[in-house]
């Protein structure tokens, strides 16, 4: 268990004012906050993993995933069903923990501590578009160099998909195993798949970020900065075009993965 300060950091008292919380809410969230895993003297998580079950943990993981999948052209619970499982995979935590540094942590030192908690979930908790569109903006944005390339668009895909990706091949799995499929069947099967979701995630990319830069590079110097992102996201003309257009785009996608993953696990199967 964390070995936080029992008592309320003054400094978190007067964030009160700031964002709206009364003090009491605050001493709850601390209480919680210091008897977290990973919670050094300070108040600090550190590492990635437990970073990532803190998120989970703090109800982070709901809001955090909405903003994703909106910057996705996706419904806002997408893939939202078992978010808030503990037993998450690796692959999802670390997502998460990488997410919450770039939104939240101020100072830059890898850390993310009470304080930076409370600004950021009463940031996540506006709806507020310039303030929504500044996330999207800050997650897009992987090295903080205040602007997005094409590489970083491309990449924002196979990070949010992660969590679906391993659910949706676990749940085929434990389908199989229970129809008596041999292990070694699944398991090729479950390789075949992984390398077939790679290719979906690639073409996924190109898409969102063929679209975003059509949209929202107005210069067109292949980058696009937080003044032309939030310009762009506050347009709800852009947006609902954006969001009409994604989903055109990739329904073709979507059907051609599907039939490939049925043509697979007959494929694997019949030759068993």
């Amino acid at each position: 268990m964390g070995t936080g300060r029992s008592r309320l950091p003054e400094e978190a008292r007067e964030l009160a004012n700031e964002s709206g919380l009364e003090v009491k809410d605050l001493k709850r969230m601390w209480k919680k906050w210091r008897h977290l895993d990973g919670v050094d003297e300070n108040g600090d998580i550190e590492d990635p993993l437990l970073i990532g079950e803190a998120v989970i943990q703090l109800g982070l993981a709901h809001p955090i995933m909405r903003i994703k999948n909106e910057l996705r052209g996706m419904p806002p619970e997408h893939g939202l069903e078992h978010i808030d499982d503990l037993v998450q995979p690796e692959a999802v935590k670390k997502d998460l923990a990488q997410t919450l540094l770039r939104l939240f942590d101020a100072n830059d030192d890898k850390k993310i501590n009470f304080k930076e908690v409370v600004v950021g979930m009463t940031a996540l908790s506006k709806d507020n578009k310039e303030e929504v569109a500044d996330l999207q903006f800050r997650i897009v944005d992987l090295n903080g160099d205040e602007v997005i390339t094409r590489s970083e668009a491309e990449a924002l895909i196979g990070s949010v998909t992660t969590g679906v990706k391993i659910k949706t091949m676990c749940e085929i799995s434990g389908r199989l195993i229970k129809r008596g499929i041999p292990v070694d069947v699944v398991s090729n099967i479950s390789d075949a798949f992984e390398r077939l979701w790679q290719e979906r995630v690639q073409e996924h990319g190109k898409v969102f970020s063929n679209l975003l830069f059509e949209m929202a590079d107005e210069n067109g110097d292949e980058k696009i900065s937080r003044e032309e992102y939030k310009k762009w996201a506050a347009d709800e003309r852009c947006a609902s075009e954006y969001r009409k257009a994604m989903t055109e785009m990739l329904a073709p996608i979507e059907e051609s993965f599907r039939d490939q993953l049925r043509g697979i696990i007959i494929t694997h199967i019949d030759n068993a």
